[in-house]
């Protein structure tokens, strides 16, 4: 929000390109290796040399992208708009080792510790842009805050870890690659999504395009965030239940992730329905409301693609990245493709419109290739609750609304408190299950903390 103030839509484009890019690489450059080294670390066997093994792969990968990153680098820097590609052979490389260490730490099961450190390096990194905007750096300050925030991660990480370097044999690379040549479609969701809308936007329209449409990417990615953290924390376990026959589990553990992703992206949603304007005009400024539209497209593509991910990383924790591929392979082109065709015909809605078809489609091929691999089981009360809470919400909210309007971004706050206060107060009381869980929840946190 500082930035977009501060900077404005069209370096703000130009760092939202950048970051493309970056996520694009680096997605291309993992194919798929991180989900094989969280797949056979989480196993619990030779772990050590697996985390040796996929050391040497990242160092490999690393060394070879940047000698390609060399050769383009002027390629790369009038596409992105600015003499930058120094920084993203830096920002690529500390990427590589950060992604090795999280993937280690899931492996682990130390889920916990992994989103502590990531917090550190968002908070890391928004001190340091602030700064060096304030100094006058603008897009170099941005960029430079980014890579400081990578280089945080490998320290802290390296301290928590519990394996250490020990020889790999030739085995252990095999293994790794042969859970990893399938698993490249596991990582792919809003890194596809993200980098190739912008990357098309950036290539088709001017550049404060993509800098609207990334601050609107942003804002959508609060539908998404429970469900990042719960994807990532079942992952190793369904590979661990998988391994053992333990089907109970997992289908328990499929309802009860698909029932917590959807407790804040529905309500999300039916909010941005009603506040996607004033939303982007308070927190961005007038520029960016423009987006309105875009942004109510993005958080109803984001919301589907909460039970997307449930559904994809279930698949890769059964020990089946091949449907992922298989998916992937459809997505991919099919993204793209609609993204080029509508953004050139009907401009940056278009994308988002791109990216909602592809999120609907990959969903309904993650649910029948689902069909026979993992025990679905549809939480469809809770979910009817969840959606008929977020009516009541917005009903009342439509009435505050007649009476008070939003002029400022205390009354877009106010309404934004209370609606999120009718939205649990409403689901509480019509749900006797998320109640009791909540209840269980709450006491133990104080009796820990007593």
């Amino acid at each position: 929000m500082y930035f977009a103030h501060v900077l404005g839509a069209e370096i703000l484009g130009i760092y939202f390109i950048y970051i493309a890019t970056f996520n694009l690489i680096i997605m291309f450059m993992d194919v798929g290796l991180s989900s094989g080294t969280i797949k056979r670390i989480s196993e619990g066997r030779d772990t050590s040399e697996f985390f040796t093994a996929s050391f040497l792969i990242y160092s490999a990968t690393s060394i070879i992208c940047i000698i390609i990153l060399y050769i383009l680098r002027h390629h790369i820097n009038d596409y992105i708009g600015a003499e930058v590609w120094y920084f993203l052979v830096l920002s690529l490389f500390l990427m590589r080792y950060t992604t090795l260490i999280r993937s280690t730490l899931f492996g682990e099961k130390k889920t916990g510790i992994s989103y502590i450190i990531n917090l550190a390096e968002q908070i890391v990194k928004i001190i340091f842009q602030v700064l060096l905007v304030a100094f006058g750096y603008q897009l170099y300050g941005l960029i430079g805050g980014f890579c400081i925030a990578l280089f945080v991660n490998i320290p802290l990480g390296l301290k928590f870890i519990d394996v250490k370097l020990k020889r790999p044999s030739l085995d252990h690379v095999k293994s790794i690659f042969a859970y990893s040549k399938y698993a490249f479609g596991v990582g792919i969701n809003e890194y596809l999504y993200q980098s190739m809308d912008i990357l098309v936007i950036g290539l088709l329209l001017p550049k404060f395009y993509s800098g609207i449409y990334g601050a609107s990417w942003s804002f959508s990615g609060a539908a998404v965030l429970g469900t990042i953290a719960i994807s990532s924390t079942l992952f190793p376990y369904i590979s661990e239940w998988s391994a053992n026959g333990q089907i109970d589990h997992i289908k328990n553990a499929f309802s009860e992730a698909l029932t917590y992703s959807l407790i804040l992206a529905i309500p999300i949603f039916a909010g941005v329905l009603v506040f996607s304007k004033d939303l982007l005009y308070f927190a961005y400024g007038e520029t960016f409301s423009m987006a309105w539209i875009t942004l109510i497209v993005l958080t109803g593509a984001r919301l589907i693609e909460t039970v997307q991910m449930i559904t994809r990383g279930a698949l890769a924790g059964m020990n089946r990245p091949d449907l992922v591929l298989k998916i992937t392979c459809v997505t991919i082109p099919l993204n793209l493709i609609g993204n080029f065709v509508l953004v050139y015909t009907i401009g940056m809605i278009g994308a988002a419109i791109a990216t909602l078809v592809t999120i609907i489609v990959s969903l309904k091929l993650s649910l029948k290739y689902a069909e026979g691999t993992v025990p679905i089981s549809i939480p469809w009360n809770e979910i009817k609750d969840e959606s008929i809470s977020a009516l009541v919400m917005i009903s009342v909210i439509f009435v505050g609304l007649h009476f008070a309007p939003v002029n400022s971004f205390a009354i877009l706050g106010a309404y934004t408190i209370s609606g999120a206060a009718i939205y649990f107060t409403t689901l509480l009381a019509i749900n006797e299950k998320i109640r009791g869980k909540m209840t269980s929840l709450i006491r133990g946190m104080i009796s820990n903390f007593l």
